[in-house]
């Protein structure tokens, strides 16, 4: 998630947080220190559409104008959570934010209680995590974007490393650029074309 909020001026370039997985992750835990008013009101109101539907906030990063909020279904443990940040050049729209979260299952009692699957020696654990970016935008600026995902991801591997499997997503800015003037086949081009893939003759006598 992105806003306009632009009196963030966060001068860490780059964070690794690690939580328990049953408590806020640090940007809540330590009374909202620098959390600007719209992030919280953002998280609250995502809050409010998801917990009807049994998912709670696990992960909450934050750099600049750019918000990565995790949640989890009350169907899965939530263990431990990793966090980590890195923002490009001086500009507080761009740069990456980076969440593992270390999962286990849950069971259900005949009496419709929750419980944390059994034996800890042998539990099954799942690391799953989430990569947001955001890179420089402009055509002609794909090798600028290729050297800030490679900063990015220098920044916050120790809170990717090891996961099982890991989303990645944002508004990467990468575009496909078509000719100006494309090739535009008339009928007999086509009809050549099929007669030829048909192995049949491209001409006639």
């Amino acid at each position: 998630l992105e806003d306009d909020d632009d009196d963030d001026t966060d001068d860490d370039d780059d964070d690794l947080e690690t939580t328990d997985g049953n408590k806020p992750s640090s940007s809540f835990a330590k009374g909202h220190e620098g959390t600007p008013m719209l992030s919280l009101a953002i998280a609250a109101a995502i809050d409010r559409q998801m917990s009807p539907r049994g998912f709670s906030r696990a992960a909450f990063v934050e750099y600049g104008q750019l918000r990565l909020i995790v949640y989890a279904h009350s169907s899965v443990q939530v263990d431990k959570v990793h966090q980590a940040k890195h923002g490009i050049g001086n500009f507080f729209n761009k740069g990456g934010l980076a969440a593992r979260l270390a999962l286990s299952r849950r069971n259900r009692h005949e009496d419709n209680r929750i419980v944390v699957s059994s034996a800890s020696l042998h539990r099954s654990t799942f690391d799953v995590a989430f990569l947001a970016a955001h890179l420089p935008a402009h055509e002609g600026q794909r090798e600028a974007r290729n050297a800030a995902l490679a900063e990015i991801n220098d920044h916050v591997a120790e809170a990717l490393d090891n996961a099982d499997a890991t989303v990645f997503l944002g508004d990467l800015n990468y575009r496909l650029k078509a000719d100006e003037e494309p090739t535009k086949l008339d009928d007999d081009d086509d009809q050549d074309d099929a007669d030829a893939a048909e192995g049949g003759p491209s001409s006639s006598s």
